[in-house]
């Protein structure tokens, strides 16, 4: 057979064309991250979910009943962190005590007696720990039973005599003391709080009881499983009573917190500190495998396992400091910095753990990392997002597609990694370290929503230790950079959060168009209003986020010419996308046959320009809730804490409500008169000063 010399020049073109797919396939499959494939692979070898497994099974087996000396001496969480932490070589471990104003609870005895019309056990702290509401005081008493599905309202009562009778209801026990104990002479609460499908019947929810002041009866209440409900509902339908025997012995102690920190020393950059914060506590009495020891046990591997790649000379030790807190949830944060302002000052950046140990596929629901809020964005984002795209897609599954190197746990889950990147979300430790007091760029990882916490149910039973791998593996890895980055690293994370900055941009404005196409004729000229505001504080927040990788660099002319750059490039950009989107609104105006209005300040939106509000108070977290509480802004998720976090003494409530308005888009937004309202509400707590 005769070949032409075309069809050689082909063959050996489409050998190259194979050989060029074939590269581009092998990259595709390294799944590039900021770190180098060596280190990556030194991690996921290195980092054990086996062993953080263990750490929070020896933490929380079960939920137990402290034994006496812990209530005078020390915690046995706090005792068994700073053993390990030592034996892994992490240094300066502390612990530290604070006072608190709440007293420690501590439960002696707690029974719960059917007695009529049979003689029963329903409860006993030391088979489910859960069944006492915390705090609840001594009682030793006899009563008839009163059902109420609901009992925390004045109009619940009205027909019926609760006096010296305990009320079962689905209810929590605290709200139904205030008024059926308190003001109408109820003894006591029996409480299911289990109305959730998903969850078993047996299922118990940790409650809490209101502390008795002087004067007042003693409170109590027991939290019981929906099956006992319903086993005591039909005793009541069948027999027309019930009576029930309480025994209850409890003490007060003088209050106290615990936190214990470590370090990882820095280098040359040794004053600037990189944290990982997780509460080791949520109360004493509450003990959870996965809220939150899962994130305790955590970050003391990352810790261990960072050590270790020190110590094997894989990766150099880091520049800046690492520092590990081990804390009862937000307040012991708090208390914290308030005690080390040098440390609060010198933080550049840290990684929040809540629940991050559990099997997603047996709870049911997805890990998230969230975001920094707007008013502190940051390059963290982005290097946390480069992580997470690196974690998920080496932990996928899917046709024509394998991944270099999965995260897996001998003993763990083999399934897909559910992991979203989310916008700001709080209810943890964050909170208090991204709250502008501090103004620490914090990320937070967290399992959500996950119907088994705060039950008894929480235990090592529904903990994985692939998740605690791939969570450690994803903090260690955005450890390693932040507190390792050199001038070279640095503007690598620049052109990161640029370009990803440059993505989120374009999402934005596609919704923005979206957003005013859908408007009709009489809403369209708001509609553009609002659109125009999306976009001008998307790119905005870019620029600050870009800005914030100077953090890594400050005096380097390369970083700084490169920022500089990208921001000239960004305000470009802004321009041409607000040009584009001025465009599209007189075209839409056109065919919807009505003429376009130029973008006007209402006279509200006049006044409030001129109205520069100014924090005055000192409070590391100031009680924004208190505040906010009874007001419109209070419908917002966490609208107060941003409205609070965008206050810096030079915006105007104005372009406050403006740049919340915009982070609240998917959300309908906020009104400004929500902003307003609630600014001047806290003038009146003695929070801020308005200037004009």
């Amino acid at each position: 057979m005769r070949f032409s010399r075309n069809y050689f020049i082909l063959s050996k073109l489409g050998i190259v064309g194979f050989m060029v797919i074939g590269f581009i396939s092998s990259l595709m499959a390294q799944e590039i991250s900021l770190l180098p494939k060596e280190i990556i692979s030194a991690i996921i070898n290195e980092i054990s979910g086996e062993k953080a497994l263990q750490a929070e099974i020896m933490l929380a087996p079960f939920e137990r009943i402290r034994k006496s000396e812990e209530f005078t001496n020390q915690f046995w969480e706090s005792t068994y962190i700073m053993k390990k932490a030592q034996e892994y070589g992490l240094e300066e471990v502390q612990l530290h005590t604070f006072p608190s104003k709440r007293p420690l609870w501590q439960p002696i005895e707690g029974e719960l007696w059917l007695i009529e019309p049979k003689k029963k056990k329903i409860a006993d702290i030391h088979e489910i720990a859960a069944v006492l509401a915390t705090e609840s005081q001594s009682a030793e008493v006899s009563a008839e039973v009163i059902y109420m599905e609901h009992a925390s309202d004045e109009n619940d009562y009205r027909g019926k005599d609760v006096k010296g009778k305990i009320i079962l209801t689905t209810d929590p026990v605290s709200s139904v003391q205030q008024i059926g104990v308190l003001e109408k002479g109820a003894l006591g609460v029996i409480s299911s709080i289990n109305n959730s499908p998903e969850l078993p019947s047996d299922v118990v929810h940790w409650q809490s009881s209101n502390i008795a002041q002087k004067g007042e009866p003693p409170l109590f209440g027991f939290s019981i499983s929906n099956r006992q409900l319903k086993e005591m509902k039909r005793l009541l339908q069948d027999h027309g009573q019930l009576k029930v025997r309480v025994k209850i012995k409890a003490k007060f102690h003088e209050g106290r917190e615990e936190v214990v920190s470590a370090i990882i020393p820095g280098t040359d950059l040794k004053e600037e500190t990189f944290v990982l914060v997780a509460h080791l506590f949520e109360g004493i009495s509450k003990q959870g495998a996965n809220d939150n020891n899962s994130g305790s046990a955590c970050i003391l591997e990352v810790g261990r396992c960072l050590v270790q790649l020190i110590k094997k000379g894989i990766v150099p030790p880091p520049r800046r400091t690492i520092l590990f807190l081990w804390v009862p949830e937000i307040s012991g944060s708090i208390k914290y910095l308030e005690k080390f302002p040098e440390v609060a000052r010198s933080l550049i950046g840290g990684i929040n753990m809540d629940v991050v140990g559990e099997n997603l596929f047996k709870t049911n629901a997805p890990f998230h990392i969230y975001r920094t809020p707007h008013s502190l964005p940051g390059y963290l984002n982005d290097v946390a997002e480069n992580i997470y795209n690196f974690t998920v897609n080496t932990n996928r599954t899917t046709t024509g597609y394998k991944p270099s190197q999965t995260i897996t746990s001998p003993s763990g889950s083999r399934q897909n990694f559910l992991c979203w990147m989310d916008d700001f979300d709080s209810g943890s430790d964050n909170e208090v370290f991204v709250n502008r007091q501090i103004g620490v760029p914090m990320i937070y990882f967290n399992v959500h929503l996950d119907n088994w916490i705060h039950t008894n149910r929480d235990s090592p039973e529904l903990s994985d230790p692939t998740q605690l791998k791939r969570a450690g593996f994803m903090g260690a890895a955005i450890t390693l950079i932040v507190a390792g980055a050199k001038e070279e690293e640095a503007l690598k994370i620049c052109a990161e959060s640029f370009f990803r900055g440059c993505s989120r941009l374009a999402l934005c404005q596609q919704k923005a168009h979206n957003f005013l196409a859908l408007s009709t004729t009489d809403q369209i000229h708001q509609a553009y209003k609002k659109a125009h505001n999306l976009v001008t504080q998307r790119f905005d927040l870019e620029i600050r986020g870009l800005s914030s990788c100077l953090t890594l660099a400050p005096a380097n002319k390369s970083v700084v010419n490169y920022v500089n750059d990208g921001e000239k490039t960004l305000l470009h950009k802004k321009q041409l996308a607000i040009e584009k989107l001025e465009k599209y609104y007189h075209t839409l105006c056109k065919l919807k046959g009505v003429s376009p209005l130029p973008i006007q300040q209402t006279p509200k939106e006049r006044e409030l320009s001129t109205l520069i509000p100014e924090v005055v108070t000192k409070e590391v977290s100031p009680p924004l809730n208190r505040v906010s509480r009874g007001l419109a802004i209070s419908d917002i998720y966490y609208g107060d804490f941003e409205v609070f976090n965008f206050i810096d003494g030079k915006r105007s409530i104005l372009e406050i409500g403006r740049a919340v308005d915009a982070e609240y888009f998917d959300e309908g937004g906020v009104p400004l008169q929500y902003v307003e309202e609630f600014i001047r509400a806290l003038e009146k707590a003695g929070l801020v000063k308005i200037h004009k």
